[in-house]
């Protein structure tokens, strides 16, 4: 492996462990392709909440809100989510067609540090299923931490 192939993760690792050490709030651009008939190019935002650990026993966690769109659809996802060597994000969905409205569910598989690439696999009750991949690109936003203690990286 290349010397700075190995800076980069060990650095993004790092950064993740340190900064999911106090609140903070991840948000940016989705973009990604879905699959299937009615298939294209999907565009959506996210926001994840991470929460105040009590413990270095717990994986990263956080509450999460998508929007997404793709020709003639709509989602919007709210779920939770864990990071242990994969990030996983389950939850409740709400699909939008010209026509309908449907309740479902999406499970979202992802990794990274501020670049996100991700798997989708949504599941409208009484509809076809859809998947799609793409990436997240997001940035921390600082809450403050409970000890009043400006927010850090290291």
């Amino acid at each position: 492996m290349r010397p700075w192939v190995f800076l980069i993760v060990s650095v993004g690792v790092l950064t993740a462990q340190t900064a999911t050490a106090q609140p903070f709030w991840s948000v940016g651009p989705k973009l990604g392709y879905t699959f299937g008939e009615n298939g294209g190019v999907t565009i959506g935002a996210e926001a994840s909440y991470f929460p105040v650990f009590s413990s270095a026993n717990v994986p990263p966690y956080a509450l999460t809100f998508d929007i997404n769109s793709w020709k003639g659809h709509v989602s919007v996802h709210a779920g939770f989510e864990v990071w242990y060597l994969i990030g996983a994000d389950i939850g409740p969905t709400v699909f939008f067609t010209p026509n309908n409205v449907t309740p479902g569910i999406s499970i979202i598989l992802w990794d990274g540090v501020l670049l996100y690439p991700y798997f989708e696999f949504g599941i409208p009750f009484g509809g076809p299923g859809y998947h799609s991949v793409g990436g997240y690109l997001k940035f921390p936003i600082p809450t403050t931490a409970q000890n009043h203690e400006s927010f850090s990286f290291g």
